[in-house]
């Protein structure tokens, strides 16, 4: 009569305890050694920005980036005009997504997970609009940007899919986390820029949501580095 095989030993979370020479469960040795899924779960815990929000992926949420957009600002700043004409466009670019997830939301096509997001996210660049807001102080716009608007509205409302809605989202959240980037090294005042650096990771994380929806390529939504490539150009999209 054979004897069963003992069962495994397992961590706190579930994960086989491994010896620390091999890579599957074995004798002697019950410190764990990380495999792929513990070495995720460690980036979210840690708080990488891109990384992170590859591994919360869905559970991006409003209490994440509420923390995530609270702005930095709490004295009124004096700023440059430079600053103050960069801080709006960031402003109208972040009122802009906002209502083109107005028009996703709307279009019927989404459903489940999907629409939730999307209805969620229309608060999320809103509330960052609010946190530039109180860096450009009276001196901020309201208005959304209208040269986005009129390049993306067409496309929602010409989208026959709901895989196309995803493929716009991603790839304006894409560039708005560009836009933050490039944003941090241009801003001469600490508390635009400080500001900014908080919005980034979570347009980043939007971005990495709507990648893994696609099923893209995990080095489109999970890149080694955040680069200003893709940002929205000044020249192109500034306001006056």
């Amino acid at each position: 009569m054979s004897t069963p095989a003992p069962c495994p030993a397992t961590d706190a979370e579930g994960d086989p305890l491994r010896h620390a020479d091999h890579p599957s469960p074995d004798v002697g040795s019950t410190e764990p050694v990380p495999d792929r899924r513990r070495f995720f779960r460690s980036l979210a815990v840690g708080g990488a920005a891109v990384a992170a929000g590859a591994v919360a992926g869905p559970l991006v949420t409003d209490a994440m980036a509420s923390a995530q957009t609270t702005s930095t600002a709490s004295i009124p700043p004096t700023i440059p005009a430079a600053d103050v004409r960069l801080v709006n466009f960031a402003i109208s670019l972040e009122l802009a997504l906002s209502q083109i997830y107005v028009d996703i939301s709307n279009t019927g096509k989404l459903s489940g997970d999907p629409l939730n997001y999307a209805r969620s996210w229309v608060s999320h660049h809103s509330d960052h609009a609010t946190a530039l807001t109180t860096v450009a102080a009276d001196q901020a716009t309201s208005t959304a940007n209208a040269k986005l608007l009129a390049r993306l509205g067409p496309l929602v409302n010409a989208a026959t899919t709901a895989e196309q809605l995803y493929r716009i989202a991603f790839d304006m959240e894409s560039s708005m986390a560009a836009t933050h980037q490039q944003l941090m090294g241009t801003l001469a005042n600490w508390q635009g820029a400080a500001t900014v650096a908080t919005l980034e990771p979570v347009e980043a994380q939007h971005a990495v949501v709507w990648g893994q929806i696609l099923d893209l390529p995990t080095n489109q939504w999970m890149p080694a580095f955040q680069s200003a490539s893709g940002a929205y150009d000044l020249a192109t999209y500034g306001t006056a």
